[in-house]
């Protein structure tokens, strides 16, 4: 039965950390390695860029009479390089990270079937979980069936009954496992001391909150990304549910081969040099949808105060898309790949995660900058 816990282990741990389809890729950026076995093979090689383990005078190239060396290639590559070192952490604390939440869930689990009598922890998640589960009624399956009906074939509830209550069956005895589980996390007062791997971000930009902020946030975003628009309302819950203990920093990153979205990125940038940037984020976000240029204008000329001449003279100025270029190598250079991409005092939470996901985040920051006790990932 050993299966039985793995498989059980794998979706709690997927529930709690998977991504998904929650950010809109960054098309001039190869994506990285995303299937298990890549990410493993990526954790196990050097680190990129590691002291002592290349000699950067070593000869990699001759052009004619000219030597490249692996320095000068290094050099060119930066950026790339350190956005395959930032990806390498990150696979190997996600590695850690689920390695040591298995071993708590097993021993927790073990330590119940003693208090029991029972033989091991899977005898404990076959008379806890599996015997523990009831089936779902008729009327259970037949809600469901009609809830998803167009996802069903074409079959009929009697056709499909079977199915859709075995389905039904493993659902609730997942949710029993977590619950579970989760409760004896708490009961048993678990503390992770393994620190995910923090990035160097420049906090330069439009911001919100105190400047000595325990937790600064720094945000790449594009304002026709949709799943921005999402990370955005997990950022206004932020805002709300903790006042002047975060402070927030918007950095922009549009897709250069969408000639809309960079333009409203230069929108963006034109009002925050009248001091009206947070007005202009607002207008964006709340339209939803592609703009043109009479569209931006006219958000300009809604904003009070603001100089609609002045902003049309920045729209054409060349500064204006050296801005956006420069936080977007910003961005880069740190391995942001798609939009949102948030850095939690350098922690990166990629795409539109739930609020849940930034607050234990950010609560455990909090607790950190009263005493601190983690454990980092080694470079």
């Amino acid at each position: 039965m050993r299966a039985s816990i793995e498989a059980y282990l794998a979706a709690f741990l997927f529930s709690s950390m998977a991504i998904g389809l929650v950010a809109c890729p960054d098309p001039e950026r190869p994506a990285g390695p995303s299937s298990p076995a890549s990410q493993a093979k990526e954790a196990a090689r050097p680190d990129v860029g590691a002291p002592g383990a290349e000699d950067p005078s070593t000869v990699v190239a001759i052009i004619g009479e000219e030597e490249v060396t692996l320095g000068e290639l290094d050099e060119e590559l930066a950026s790339e390089l350190h956005q395959a070192k930032m990806e390498h952490r990150r696979n190997v604390y996600e590695m850690r990270r689920g390695g040591i939440d298995r071993i708590i869930a097993k021993r927790l689990f073990s330590e119940e079937a003693e208090r029991m009598g029972l033989e091991d922890e899977e005898a404990f998640i076959r008379e806890a979980v599996e015997k523990g589960t009831p089936y779902p009624s008729e009327e259970e399956a037949r809600a469901f069936f009609q809830q998803n009906e167009q996802m069903m074939g074409g079959q009929d509830f009697e056709a499909m009954q079977g199915r859709v209550t075995q389905f039904l069956h493993q659902r609730k005895k997942q949710e029993r496992f977590n619950e579970i589980l989760s409760g004896l996390r708490e009961k048993a007062d678990v503390k992770i001391l393994l620190s995910e791997p923090r990035v160097d971000v420049e906090a330069k930009g439009p911001s919100k909150g105190p400047e000595d902020a325990p937790v600064t946030i720094v945000e790449f975003s594009d304002f026709l990304c949709p799943f921005c628009a999402r990370g955005k309302e997990a950022m206004d819950e932020i805002q709300e549910t903790y006042g002047d203990k975060v402070r927030f920093v918007f950095r922009l990153f549009p897709t250069l081969e969408n000639e809309e979205a960079v333009r409203t990125a230069e929108a963006a940038v034109c009002a925050d040099m009248q001091g009206f940037f947070w007005q202009m984020h607002e207008a964006l976000f709340s339209a939803g949808r592609a703009f043109s240029d009479e569209d931006i204008v006219g958000y300009a000329g809604s904003i009070e105060g603001l100089d609609v001449d002045a902003f049309n003279k920045c729209l054409e100025d060349d500064a204006t898309k050296e801005r956006i270029m420069k936080d977007i190598a910003a961005g880069r250079s740190v391995g942001v790949g798609g939009t949102p991409a948030f850095f939690i005092n350098g922690i990166p939470v990629l795409g539109a995660q739930p609020f849940k996901t930034f607050k234990e985040i950010i609560d455990s920051e909090l607790r950190e900058d009263e005493e601190p006790s983690t454990v980092a990932v080694d470079d």
